[in-house]
């Protein structure tokens, strides 16, 4: 033991050593000048100039008119500027695009929030309320884009007439009060919003444009709904709605992809103005395509869809058709699929690797008219089918939101669940424009070969199938396929002299298989229209302006698979 206590006792001394030298000196002013001083080594963190950041609240609180001590620094952070506007540019300004080295941070002053930036210098200085951040971030989100998409052109104090914000929304009681705030303009892809603001920024209200005009309106539905009279107005980046001969409610279209099918609806249609049987529709498009009286419809279903995505006090009416769902197979499929009544499909992965988006499809004109009578003819169901437990076992579930009274039999089921995996096919191809163009050359080199009756070049241009002409023409020998077409043409009714007048879509199905949607004109060059045949009248045919063309590859030429137009 005696052996041990030096040891024990060094040890002792070790630490207390240890404790001494980690403990923080203080030196006392009254210490001599001889005492030895002992150097702490420089904090790590920046340090950040104090009088940059006076100079910034002493420039805030003169522009906003409150003595400097009621703003109180919240936060401070170094940072570098893009221009000389601190990445603050005003309405109209020039800023010199020259790195600014400073700070950025927050000021409080009696509950509302100021982010300030000011230069090294204390020489520039910028401020926004946390208003206008708000109001950013609030168009930002509406817009489907990020904050930074969005610039502050200006803001500026204003005291409003009610609690409302100056803004009147039908319906809404308004307390008349004055309420301190902002008004924000705002600036994102080429379009101005102004925003009103209280002080804090907890409420942001959307001045919209007063659209005194509908004749401005991209499109205007009205009709009933649940025994009133609805109105809803589409613009550009606008939607207007409410009740008939009432002021209306308008709210800026939200979403990106919303924005997309305006652009799309607008680009591909002609301008019409028709009586439906949802109500009335008028439709002022920029495009060259005849909507036939199915798309009119459709377009009826995706402004009533719009309006009931914005208008939280809209009667929920199912806008989608189909939900279809599949999973497994050879190939792993796991595909969900949302058919709208409004045309567009949209097509999601669940593979967690996969989900990269929603591919959106807009279905043809001959595919609406077949879901809308399955829409009006059968009552809704639910089925499904396949074997999950099995090796590559694929099951489908599909959930067809019907408005008919009729039982869907099993075969009919059948025929509209292939429906939607043919949507999915379609979805999952990957576009070779190169093909895709070769194909459609093909498809103009048939017709002219049709129309110029060179029944030579239409042989060697078709590849379908020759069983009709055949059944039709039973004194002609079944291979000999210049007699079948010179009967086709000149006797048997099919029409051979057409022309594509308007490429109405175009998409390819599978890697060899392309599908033309087209508009066709008569040699006079006036639209050609297939009416009703056969006894029909036009609610059970509706007259036909769109016709589709499969053109396939097969082997090292493309070849198209469809007849021309049968007139009987």
């Amino acid at each position: 033991m005696k052996s041990s206590q030096p040891l024990w006792f060094m040890i002792i001394l070790w630490m207390m050593v240890l404790a001494v030298a980690c403990s923080p000196l203080v030196s006392s002013p009254s210490a001599p000048q001889g005492s030895p001083q002992v150097q702490q080594p420089a904090a790590p963190t920046a340090v950040i100039p104090a009088q940059a950041v006076e100079t910034a609240r002493q420039a805030i609180a003169q522009q906003l008119g409150v003595p400097p001590e009621q703003l109180e620094v919240f936060s401070v952070e170094e940072r570098q500027f893009p221009n000389s506007c601190l990445g603050l540019p005003q309405e109209g300004e020039a800023c010199a695009e020259v790195i600014i080295s400073g700070y950025q941070g927050v000021l409080l002053g009696e509950g509302v929030q100021y982010e300030f930036r000011v230069s090294e210098d204390g020489v520039l200085v910028r401020f926004l309320p946390g208003a206008a951040l708000s109001a950013q971030q609030l168009l930002a989100a509406q817009l489907g884009i990020s904050p930074e998409e969005v610039g502050i052109l200006s803001f500026e104090s204003v005291e409003w007439p009610d609690a409302c914000l100056g803004i009147a929304t039908p319906g809404l009681m308004c307390a008349q009060v004055i309420t301190p705030g902002f008004r924000v303009i705002l600036e994102s892809q080429g379009k101005r919003y102004e925003f009103h603001t209280d002080l804090s920024g907890s409420d942001v209200r959307l001045a919209l444009p007063t659209k005194a005009e509908s004749g401005d309106a991209i499109l205007e539905w009205q009709g009933e709904e649940g025994g009133v009279c609805q109105k809803v107005l589409l613009y550009e980046d606008l939607l207007s709605f409410g009740v008939c001969d009432q002021s209306l409610t308008s709210v800026p279209l939200v979403g990106r992809e919303r924005r997309q099918e305006v652009k799309w609806f607008t680009q591909q249609y002609a301008p019409f103005d028709v009586q439906i049987s949802s109500g009335t529709l008028i439709f002022r498009g920029q495009g060259s395509v005849t909507a036939t009286s199915t798309e009119q419809r459709m377009l009826a279903e995706w402004a009533r869809q719009l309006w009931q995505e914005h208008d939280p006090q809209a009667r929920s009416t199912s806008s989608l058709a189909i939900a279809f769902h599949r999973e497994g197979g050879i190939a792993g499929f796991c595909e969900d699929v949302l058919i709208y009544r409004s045309g567009i499909a949209e097509i999601s992965s669940c593979r967690p690797a996969q989900q990269l988006g929603v591919e959106k499809i807009y279905l043809t004109a001959g595919q609406m008219q077949e879901l809308y009578r399955w829409l009006d003819t059968f009552l809704p169901f639910e089925s499904s089918e396949g074997d999950s437990g099995a090796a590559d076992g694929m099951t489908l579930r599909i959930v067809f939101n019907g408005k008919g009274k009729k039982e869907a039999d099993a075969d009919e089921r059948q025929y509209i669940s292939r429906f939607a995996q043919e949507i999915a096919d379609q979805a999952l191809q990957v576009q070779d424009s190169a093909a895709l163009e070769a194909a459609r050359q093909v498809l103009l080199a048939y017709l002219d070969a049709l129309k110029k009756a060179d029944y030579q070049a239409v042989v060697e241009l078709y590849g379908g199938s020759y069983a009709w002409l055949a059944e039709m023409n039973p004194d002609l020998p079944a291979e000999d396929r210049l007699a079948l077409w010179t009967r086709a043409c000149q006797q048997n009714g099919f029409v051979c002299n057409l022309t594509v007048k308007n490429w109405v879509q175009v998409a390819q199905l599978s890697p060899d298989q392309f599908r033309f949607t087209v508009e066709l004109q008569n040699p006079d060059g006036s639209l050609f229209v297939l009416g009703p045949c056969c006894g029909a009248d036009v609610e059970e045919f509706p007259p036909l302006t769109q016709f589709d063309f499969l053109v396939q590859h097969v082997g090292d030429a493309f070849l198209v698979q469809s007849l021309p137009i049968y007139v009987p």
